[in-house]
């Protein structure tokens, strides 16, 4: 049975907390039915190395898939079943950040936790934490990353200058660090 947890969601949160949501009671509803990760690859004519993935929410499911290992796990509660087919269909959203391309993935996953968050702590020993960077530190910064990768920079920025926006929307995201006495201070006040 899902467990109820109440947090507090500052926006739409994207796909990445849903997936590990899923994917964790997809994992206790398969161990307490006594299925092997091979014997439910089977059943859905995939890897075991795809229910793993499924189960720590690095990849998403289809709906199909969520109902065949629903019902192989014996899970009958209506209630139950609504609840993982609710979390399968907000996993396969794409995040606001998709329509800046591909991004490595731990930068991905990095945003997809920060875009659920209500609150972030964050430190800082040589630069400006980027949620607070001026779009001018943000390129400096970048270049020196990505040096003569002019389109790389830019669409970084653009992203970084987007991650900003979830200081100022209701309700507001709370920022929370510290930052070096010896780091260059062009902050964007918000």
């Amino acid at each position: 049975m899902f467990a109820t947890l109440e947090v507090d969601v500052a926006r739409a949160s994207g796909p990445t907390i849903a997936r590990w949501q899923l994917g964790r009671e997809l994992h206790r509803l398969r161990e307490a039915a006594g299925v092997s990760h091979k014997e439910i690859a089977t059943e859905l004519g995939c890897s075991e190395s795809k229910i793993y993935k499924i189960e720590s929410g690095v990849v998403g499911v289809s709906r199909s898939d969520v109902i065949v290992m629903l019902t192989r796990y014996g899970v009958s509660d209506d209630r139950i079943r609504q609840t993982a087919l609710d979390l399968q269909r907000q996993g396969k959203e794409r995040g606001w950040w998709a329509k800046f391309g591909q991004l490595p993935n731990p930068y991905s996953m990095y945003i997809g936790l920060e875009s659920a968050a209500t609150a972030v702590r964050n430190f800082e020993l040589a630069v400006v934490p980027g949620l607070l960077q001026t779009e001018a530190y943000a390129y400096a910064i970048v270049s020196a990353a990505w040096p003569g990768q002019s389109e790389e920079v830019r669409r970084r920025v653009e992203v970084r200058m987007t991650r900003q926006d979830h200081l100022t929307e209701e309700p507001a995201l709370k920022f929370w660090g510290i930052v070096d006495e010896g780091v260059p201070l062009l902050v964007k006040m918000v």
